[in-house]
């Protein structure tokens, strides 16, 4: 799952993997990327400190975006509103273009695949789901998971190569 913006947006669910758009346009200068290394430092101490105490450090690439591994847990939302600001002091970057009509191929793939209720993405290229599919905040919460998994990454992964959908 792709997130974009900083804390309103903020949601990591396990086995997911985040990525923030941090750190300025084109920035690839060392000095950004040690700046943003601490904001996101002060970010998992702060959820941590607030009831998250396993959540990992990410690994920082060098355009200052934050990536969180997939075995990263759900932080719950009024931590998320407790530590959130913390990224407000990140420059936003533009967001990675998204290719809608991919996606969408995706949703189609999907719903072929027996998954009738996964949703086509809207504009954006960000699927809205339903509650049927979004249990715990997480598609890996439903009780669907193993199906909509060999989907994923059976006959639906040609439409998501980079396995970031």
């Amino acid at each position: 799952m792709v997130i974009h913006g900083h804390a309103r947006a903020l949601v990591i669910p396990a086995a997911a993997l985040v990525l923030l758009a941090c750190g300025g346009p084109q920035t690839h200068a060392p000095a950004a990327r040690s700046a943003a290394t601490s904001t996101w430092h002060r970010f998992v101490q702060c959820v941590r400190d607030h009831g998250v105490p396993d959540m990992p450090e990410p690994t920082i690439d060098d355009r200052g975006r934050a990536s969180f591994p997939s075995t990263a847990p759900r932080v719950p939302d009024p931590v998320v509103q407790q530590c959130g600001p913390i990224l407000d002091s990140l420059p936003p970057q533009p967001a990675a273009r998204v290719d809608v009509a991919m996606r969408t191929r995706f949703a189609q793939c999907m719903r072929q695949q027996g998954i009738t209720d996964f949703p086509d993405p809207d504009q954006q290229g960000r699927f809205v789901l339903p509650p049927s599919l979004d249990q715990g905040g997480t598609l890996k919460s439903s009780p669907r998971w193993p199906q909509i998994q060999a989907a994923m990454d059976g006959p639906c992964r040609q439409y998501n190569p980079s396995g970031h959908i």
